[in-house]
């Protein structure tokens, strides 16, 4: 990473990424909202080891048959996290980290298509501990990294500071929606966050 991130500000909470007929319908429906501001700050003594990383272009989960592009998004016009234009691919959310960068990187991704089918993260509900995901970025240089856990949370729950904000190490966090879909607010009940760390060398 170049340099130090002394500050970093994060004013979203997870609220809604669609799937099936309402991503078809509606691109504008968020994954993240506003919300209270969740500031994570580095004491001047802490320097984090630098690892030069560029943009990720691609992720693959080998467990899953996983290869797909990855999209940079930053938020919509409502001031919340953009989400994927091709539910094939996945989102990086570009105003964070980038994966490998001391902290948490997040990519978010469709759980399924406008006619129910699946799409590039249907199934990251069978990663266990120990699977690994691998990003390659803008210079090709590829990133290992292996989960250490799964958690679901309903919609308006997740904890802000550990899937955007923890930097202790090199992180990557998968997040799709999960269990079930409210026709009324357009809205999965729960989301899914798949943890993982950079593999050490």
């Amino acid at each position: 990473m170049a340099g130090v991130k002394k500050t970093l500000v994060f004013t979203f909470i997870l609220i809604g990424m669609t799937g099936g007929l309402m991503y078809a319908q509606d691109k504008t429906s968020p994954l993240v909202s506003p919300a209270p501001a969740v500031l994570q700050t580095y004491p001047e003594q802490k320097k984090p080891q630098e690892i030069v990383v560029s943009e990720p272009v691609t992720l693959s989960i080998p467990k899953l048959n996983v290869n797909t592009s990855v999209e940079s998004v930053g938020e919509d016009r409502e001031g919340k996290m953009d989400v994927p234009k091709d539910v094939y691919n996945v989102g990086w959310y570009n105003l964070g980290f980038k994966p490998g960068e001391e902290g948490s990187a997040v990519v978010a991704g469709h759980l399924d298509t406008a006619t129910g089918s699946p799409a590039v993260f249907y199934y990251i509900g069978n990663l266990t501990p120990g699977d690994e995901v691998i990003v390659t970025d803008r210079n090709g240089k590829k990133l290992t990294f292996v989960v250490t856990q799964s958690q679901t949370y309903p919609f308006d729950k997740v904890p802000l500071q550990e899937v955007f904000a923890s930097a202790d190490k090199p992180r990557l966090n998968l997040i799709t929606c999960t269990e079930e879909w409210n026709t009324g607010t357009r809205n999965y009940s729960n989301r899914l966050v798949v943890y993982t760390e950079l593999k050490s060398s």
